[in-house]
């Protein structure tokens, strides 16, 4: 797959790659082949990651991990992501 980075303009290969952060906060990000600026795609933690049923789906759910009654999961997900994201590019 490849896509044109935002900081050069140039098209770059996308090989994404993963690393683990504090309190379960996992990235994936990748970086352009020509500027090797790191471009953030999603940011995840185990509440998403339940949402989108990539963890045990058999344990309770924390009251914090709970959608407002009538929520469109999708809509959750994407506002939780974005505000992961804003989190850990502010540290």
């Amino acid at each position: 797959m490849n896509a044109t980075c935002d900081s050069c303009n140039q098209i770059t290969k996308i090989e994404f790659k993963q690393v683990q952060h504090p309190k379960g906060i996992q990235e994936t990000y990748f970086k352009c082949d020509q500027c090797h600026k790191r471009h953030t795609c999603f940011v995840t933690d185990s509440t998403v990651r339940r949402w989108q049923g990539k963890e045990d789906v058999n344990r309770p759910l924390e009251e914090h991990e709970r959608l407002p009654k009538g929520a469109n999961i999708q809509d959750e997900i994407n506002e939780r992501m974005s505000r992961l994201k804003y989190e850990l590019e502010s540290m």
